[in-house]
């Protein structure tokens, strides 16, 4: 699911923060405080809002390519 939620094909058109969240609770529910986990939605909110313009992640068509852009940046 997250790799889905990630793709940055299309740009960035399956990405989903329910989803992410729907993981965290799902399996990391003691890794993350409530503060935690509002803070984390709405990073996603900015994220997905910005992906797909910014300079070097806008252009990239594979899972791996973003994952190397998220290093890079």
């Amino acid at each position: 699911m997250l790799s889905k939620t990630l793709d940055p094909k299309n740009t960035y058109k399956l990405f989903n923060d329910e989803d992410i969240c729907l993981l965290i609770d799902m399996f990391y529910l003691n890794d993350f405080s409530n503060q935690e986990k509002n803070h984390l939605r709405f990073q996603l909110q900015h994220y997905e809002l910005d992906a797909p313009n910014h300079p070097k992640l806008k252009n990239m068509s594979l899972t791996t390519d973003l994952y190397q852009g998220f290093v890079e940046t």
